[in-house]
């Protein structure tokens, strides 16, 4: 998608990263790159929020090094998202590959990325090709081999691909300061294909309150989206599911 000349230029003078007109111009959606200029912007404007979004990163880096099962594979994800899926993981995205025997998938929060080891093993003794994208807060020498790594604050994270399926389990949501939430699940759900779905483990009760809930899947409707939730009461896992569809 070439962007006009008039354009490109409002896009420079808005502050916007060559990156991120790179990936306008490459078809990314406009409006997941709006959503991390928004959380950029905010930052800047406020000194307050800028140390308490840093200190943040900070102190849940340091918790997760501690608490974070980092090894989380297949089984942990299959046995949290069959609820909102309603068949197996493995099934769902079987499916999902159809007839092209194509996947490609983004996990945010990968932690060592054996999730998507797992998946790529299991998809390839049916023949189907994976692509695995991954989200982490900071490598380790212990990584999986996986497809591409990005690095750093899933807040600030950009790329022109588009995902079958995008997974969060206890990712970048769950650690996302309160007043981002909202720009970082646009975010990732415009990075969907069409027909494609985010599948988000989240502690966040407040979601069930019925007329928050209603506000969200009404937003996220006009955007072309459709919500799903389920409270989930099993101890050590996130106590809220999310699935959103692109239609």
């Amino acid at each position: 998608m070439l962007i006009k000349k008039a354009h490109l230029e409002r896009l420079k003078k808005e502050g916007y990263s060559t990156r991120e007109i790179k990936a306008i111009e490459s078809g990314t959606s406009q409006n997941a790159v709006a959503q991390v200029k928004k959380i950029r912007e905010a930052l800047q404007k406020d000194p307050v929020l800028r140390k308490r979004f840093r200190d943040k990163i900070i102190r849940f880096r340091r918790e997760h090094e501690r608490t974070w099962i980092k090894n989380r594979g297949y089984d942990n994800y299959n046995r949290l998202f069959r609820h909102v899926l309603g068949m197996p993981l493995i099934d769902f995205l079987t499916k999902k590959a159809g007839s092209k025997k194509q996947l490609s998938v983004l996990d945010d929060g990968a932690g060592l990325g054996v999730f998507l080891r797992d998946i790529k093993t299991k998809l390839r003794e049916q023949k189907i090709d994976v692509k695995t994208d991954a989200v982490v807060l900071q490598r380790s020498p212990h990584l999986v081999e996986m497809d591409n790594i990005y690095e750093g604050p899933s807040e600030f994270f950009l790329t022109n691909k588009k995902y079958d399926a995008i997974f969060s389990y206890y990712g970048s949501m769950h650690y996302t300061e309160r007043w981002a939430i909202k720009n970082q699940l646009i975010k990732f759900t415009n990075l969907l294909n069409r027909g494609g779905v985010a599948l988000i483990g989240v502690d966040f009760i407040g979601l069930r309150i019925p007329p928050l809930l209603d506000q969200m899947k009404r937003q996220f409707a006009k955007q072309g989206f459709e919500l799903t939730y389920k409270p989930h009461y099993v101890a050590d896992e996130p106590s809220d599911i999310l699935m959103i569809r692109r239609l």
